[in-house]
Formats: structure tokens, sequence, C-alpha cells
């Protein structure tokens, strides 16, 4: 305990003990540190006293030996001379206070001694509870000891409850991890089986690819092959159109130049046969106007023949559209699901239809010019039915080009557009020398000589 250690019986205890009980041994500790400190105080007291007592030992010797000098030395000369009495009472004072000083000191001795008889009944008293103390501190340490214990066995039952419950926990999660895995067994088997039906699924859309593409290919093909013919009849029905607006032109000149003479004629025979019959001039006129009128249902002839390759071209076009369109309905969807390709414009699957229309349009026109050459073949009606038959042709002519403009402005093939347009250009432009053929007996070279008439 002197050398401030801790002690013995605390030692590897204080890490099982409470709070309260490691302040208990605080206690103790600084209770035993103070009474140590006390018993070096005491020592050192009664060290003290020892060496006063020694010093006034020695110090009474010396006063000894002194009275009995000065006895000594005053009886000496007593017996050798006779000193005063007032020399002898002097000593005797000097004696009697040596004596009280000699007393007092005696008392201060007898009182250190008390109070170190004191002390040591008080350190006695002091040693003796520091006894019972240590005492009662080893009592409360076996105390302590054996609450340590019981709280290690308590420890013990709870690490051996805490193992159960872990090993039945893991029981339990091995349990689950068993199930989980027949799950995901389960679950991949599944798996697998709805990658081998996707598989499957994958080659058959693969090969319908394949033919799908080997069949847009042959439409491909089909359609450049059916490009090619098109641009071929395309330069064909140029190169006719454009002989025949030669010819026409031509014709018309000539026509011209025949109406200006049957004129310059008719004038002539007008002026011969004023004063014959009228019906003889109105046979001639009625004559004249039959010639005209035959050339008028030959040029209607040629007009015909005309819309017949025209009709043949847009029943090329009408067949490319089917086979185009016949090609995406082979596909094996259901009708409800069948729907146009998404290459092709939701205005192409319109085109059959107009190029219907168009072709009974082709038709009409047709026929009305073969009804305009019947009726221009009359002889006594030609000359009231040519201008009509004329705009009927102009009329039907121009409801043609505007059912197949549109065709052409919905179609995707550019070239088969243009020849369309082109040629029916070219039968407007027909029809109105045609019409300005009829119209030139109406001249007004007529209808200045007409008055004189």
């Amino acid at each position: 305990l002197a050398s401030g250690a801790s002690p013995p019986w605390t030692q590897g205890t204080q890490e099982d003990l409470d709070d309260r009980q490691k302040h208990d041994i605080g206690l103790l500790s600084k209770a035993e540190e103070n009474e140590l400190r006390r018993r070096k105080k005491e020592r050192k007291k009664q060290q003290r006293a020892e060496r006063a007592e020694r010093r006034a030992a020695e110090g009474t010797e010396g006063r000894d030996a002194s009275f009995e000098e000065l006895v000594g030395r005053y009886c000496g000369e007593e017996e050798t001379q006779e000193h005063s009495k007032a020399q002898l009472k002097q000593a005797l004072k000097a004696m009697a206070q040596q004596l009280e000083e000699a007393k007092r000191r005696a008392a201060a001795g007898d009182e250190s001694l008390r109070s170190a008889e004191e002390r040591l009944a008080q350190e006695l008293e002091a040693r003796t509870r520091t006894e019972r103390l240590r005492a009662e501190a080893v009592q409360r340490v076996e105390e302590l000891e054996l609450t340590s214990l019981e709280i290690k066995a308590e420890r013990q039952r709870w690490k051996q409850r805490e193992l159960e419950l872990l090993s039945e926990s893991a029981r339990q999660g091995n349990a689950v991890v068993r199930d989980q895995e027949s799950r995901d067994r389960s679950d991949e088997a599944a798996r697998d089986a709805r990658i081998k039906e996707l598989e499957g699924l994958l080659k058959e859309a693969i090969v319908r690819g394949a033919r799908l593409g080997r069949a847009r290919a042959d439409v491909e093909g089909g359609k450049a092959d059916l490009e090619r013919k098109l641009a071929k009849l395309k330069e064909v029905a140029r190169s006719k159109i454009r002989r025949e607006r030669r010819h026409h032109d031509n014709e018309f000149a000539a026509s011209e130049r025949r109406v200006e003479r049957a004129e310059d004629r008719l004038a002539e025979f007008l002026r011969v046969s004023a004063a014959e019959c009228a019906d003889g001039v109105l046979e001639v006129h009625m004559q004249h106007l039959a010639t005209v009128g035959r050339s008028l249902a030959h040029k209607v002839d040629e007009q015909a023949e005309i819309i017949e390759v025209l009709q043949g071209l847009l029943q090329d076009h009408k067949d490319f559209i089917r086979q185009e369109l016949g090609s995406e309905l082979l596909l094996p969807a259901s009708p409800k699901q069948r729907k146009p390709p998404a290459d092709v414009p939701p205005k192409a699957v319109a085109r059959p239809h107009a190029a219907e229309r168009a072709t009974s349009s082709l038709t009409e026109v047709t026929a009305s010019s073969a009804r305009g050459a019947q009726s221009s073949a009359n002889g006594a009606g030609t000359q009231k039915s040519t201008p009509g038959v004329v705009r009927d042709e102009s009329s039907a002519r121009a409801s043609a080009l505007g059912i197949i403009g549109p065709i052409g402005e919905e179609g995707d093939d550019s070239g088969t557009s243009e020849v369309s347009s082109d040629e029916l250009s070219g039968l407007e432009e027909d029809g109105q020398v045609m019409a300005s053929g009829s119209q030139a007996k109406n001249s007004p070279l007529l209808a200045r000589r007409r008055p004189a008439n």
C-alpha cells in the first residue's frame, strides 16, 4: 500500500465490477492513502518529541553540574574566606531561577509525553479502525467477486442462449435458402422453356423475313422491269404523239388553206349563181360540210387509237399496282391484322379505283368520239352536231385529264404520271385543233361574206 499499488483483492476483478463497486473500491483506496499520510505525520511528531526529551535530559545534567560547581565554589570560598550574606542570597536566587526553569522544562517534557501517549492511543485506535475497514472492504470485495461470478454465470447462460438462437436462425435461413433455390430452379426451368420458345419464334421470324426479303427482291425486280417497259412505252407514245401532232398541224394548216379556198370558191359561186335556185347552193354547201365532217371523223378515229394506247398504258400501270399490293396481301397475317405496308403510302391503296375511274372516263371519251363521228357523217345535221361533238370530246378529255392527274400525283412512279400528263396534254391540244377546225367554218371571213349573200 505504501508503494501506491492497488490492493491485491482488486486486481483482475475491476473489469467485472459495476460502477458502484468501483466507486466503493476507490473510496477505500483514498482512505488507506489518508491513513498512511497521517501515520507518517505522527511518526515525525514522535521523533521530534524524542529529540526534545533527549535535549531536556542533557540540559538537566548540565544544570546539576553547574549547581554543584556553584555550591562548591561558594562553599570553598566560605571556607577560605567569608563572603557576605548578599552574595549568598544572590546565589540562592540564581539557583531558584534555575530550579524554576528546570520545573518548566520538566512540565513541558511531561506534556510532550502525554501528547505522545495520546498520539499513540489515537494511532492504535486508527489502526483498529483501519483494520475494521479493511475487513469490511475484504468482505465487500468477496461479495463483489461472488456477484461477478454470478454475473459471469448469467453471461455464460446468455451466450448459450444466443448460440441456440443463432443456430435456430441458421436452420431457418437454410430452410429459406433451400426454398429459394428450389424456386430459382423452377424459375430457371421456366425461363429456359421461354427462351427456347422465343428462339423458335425468332427462327420462324428470320425464315419469314428471308422469304419476305426474297419476295420484296422479286417485287423490286418486277417493278424495275415494269419501269423499263413503261419507259419504252413512254418514248414510243411520245414519238407517236409528236408525229400525230405534226401531222395534225399540217392537216390543220392544209384544212385552213382549203377552207379559205372553199370560202373563195363559195363566194365566187354565190356571186355567179345569185340568180339561180338557192337549193343548189345549199346542196353544194352541205356537200362541202359533209366532206369536212368525214375529215373530222377520220381525225376522231385517230384520236380513238391514241386513247386505246393510253388505255393500254393505264392498264399496265393498274396491273403493276395490283401486283405491288398483291405481294403485300400474300403475307401470313389474319384478316383483322392485315394492314398496308409501311413503305407504300396510304394514297397508293386508292390508286386502282382511280385507275378504273380513268379507264371508264376514257371509254366515255371514246364513245363520245364515236358518236361525234356518226353525227358528223349525217348529211343534214353535220353543221350543227360537229361543234357539239368537239366540245363533248374536249370536256371528256378534260375530265380524263382531271382523273388521270391525281393518279399521277398519288402514285409513287413519277415517270408514269409524267407520261400520262404529256400524252393527255397532247390529246387536249388535238382536241383544241379539232375544235378550231370545226370552228373554222364560223371564221370572220365567212361572217364578212354572209351579209353579202
